[in-house]
């Protein structure tokens, strides 16, 4: 199980001092280009998101490349359009989390699997 898997695995299970734990305090978090989602800048933000996107979006990391300190992750779950999802039956989104020192660092959203490898310096 990748890092990514493991902090939604402990948001879904509602447990946000579990979640709180894997977070730097100044972590961020930035949406899909495109979208109104707010800029996380901390990390009680990006526990609070985390905790609602595994739950009430119910997102879950299908896939996950590990470059580095880096994990590209591939997302699936309800009504991603309002985070910048795409597809028509099967919506998916794209994750760049970047780890240091076993807390996450930064969460960059991607509406396309190209977009998010290209921002990890891997070649689609």
């Amino acid at each position: 199980m990748s890092r990514t898997e493991e902090l939604y695995r402990r948001a879904r299970r509602e447990r946000p001092d579990d979640v709180a734990v894997l977070v730097a305090e100044d972590a961020t978090w930035d949406g899909a280009e495109g979208t109104r989602w707010k800029r996380c800048t901390n990390r009680a933000e990006i526990v609070q998101t985390m905790m609602w996107r595994a739950n009430a979006l119910k997102l879950k990391p299908r896939e996950t490349l590990e470059v580095g300190s880096v994990e590209v992750v591939s997302l699936r779950g309800r009504h991603l359009r309002t985070v910048g999802g795409r597809g028509f039956f099967s919506q998916q989104l794209f994750q760049v989390v970047t780890w240091r020192n076993g807390k996450v660092v930064s969460i960059q959203d991607y509406r396309r699997r190209e977009d998010a490898l290209a921002a990890a310096g891997v070649a689609g």
